[in-house]
């Protein structure tokens, strides 16, 4: 747990999203690789609720196009509440992306999984992580 010298202890829980360049694992535009999302201890002392999506591309900067490209195509098509949820995640995400303070570096504990879950060795340059503040405690 850290500690803010003018407020005591605090705990942060955060919703994170791991965006993953990789053809191979999309098995098409994309996938998402978690049934659930990963629940995992941060270094905040509270929990970081991970889903993990793999996109059709190479490289992270190419995450956005791929994205929006897929929006547009489902924008386009007679709108169903899963239509309409896959449209609102991926407006969410691109601007997430567009904003550019949710973007960070994949921390240690989500790259020891990745390093032991998903076999294809994946390069850092083919992994954007998305993350925000849910919750505080102080």
């Amino acid at each position: 747990m850290s500690t803010n010298v003018l407020n005591g202890p605090r705990r942060a829980d955060l919703h994170s999203t791991l965006l993953i360049a990789s053809p191979k694992l999309s098995q098409g535009k994309f996938l998402t690789l978690t049934e659930r999302p990963l629940m995992m201890p941060n270094q905040f002392g509270g929990v970081d609720v991970i889903d993990v999506v793999a996109w059709e591309c190479n490289t992270k900067e190419e995450i956005p196009a791929v994205m929006k490209e897929l929006k547009e195509e489902f924008e386009a098509m007679e709108e169903t509440p899963n239509l309409k949820n896959s449209i609102a995640f991926l407006t969410k995400m691109l601007k997430e992306i567009e904003d550019g303070t949710y973007e960070h570096e994949v921390p240690k504990y989500l790259m020891q999984v990745i390093e032991r879950d998903l076999r294809p060795t994946l390069k850092r340059e083919q992994l954007m992580y998305l993350s925000g503040v849910t919750r505080i405690e102080a």
